[in-house]
């Protein structure tokens, strides 16, 4: 029993250090984004995108059901759209670094303010009408959000030394679930 109670009290030393060693790293990973400008401004751009990927799924079940009235099989197509969107969005991200970050996710933002204005210009046209901008403007938000996304998480990485990666992507991947959790409220 003295060998076996020995053994556990080791295990849990063992297991106390792992869990501080994972905060120390993730503490490290929050510490490089705060002191590298480019990756303040990727968080805050990724902030945004977080909270507004968030919330757009009740406010679409709010136009769809309570504003336009329409059936399931529509309003089933117009989350759907959302997929459709993030397809494209993900086929042209790759092109569009190429060209510099900053700008496509200018442009992309644009879009997606754009496309958030359609959605809520849909709820004030009749339901055929309004099914269609929202379908339509549903694919393009989409397209802009998983777009942005990409790129964002791109070149987090990408400017990131190799050494301290995984310690920032610790650290980003509790930041996106933190505001992911906000987005919902």
């Amino acid at each position: 029993n003295k060998t076996s109670l020995a053994h556990n009290e080791e295990k849990m030393q063992a297991e106390k250090t792992t869990l501080s060693h994972l905060w120390s790293e993730a503490l490290g990973g929050v510490r490089f984004i705060l002191s590298t400008p480019a990756q303040r401004l990727l968080k805050g751009v990724g902030t945004v995108l977080y909270l507004s990927s968030g919330s757009i799924e009740l406010l679409l079940a709010t136009l769809t059901q309570v504003r336009l009235h329409l059936p399931a099989w529509q309003a089933g197509f117009v989350f759907g759209a959302a997929g459709v969107g993030g397809l494209v969005g993900s086929a042209l991200a790759p092109s569009f670094y190429r060209r510099g970050w900053r700008s496509s996710i200018t442009a992309s933002f644009l879009l997606g303010a754009l496309a958030a204005i359609g959605l809520a210009s849909a709820g004030l046209l009749p339901a055929p009408g309004g099914f269609v901008l929202a379908l339509i403007s549903n694919i393009l938000l989409d397209g802009a959000v998983s777009f942005s996304f990409i790129l964002t998480t791109t070149e987090s990485v990408l400017i990131t030394p190799r050494e301290i990666r995984g310690r920032v992507n610790a650290a980003s991947n509790m930041y996106a679930s933190l505001i992911r959790g906000i987005s919902v409220l």
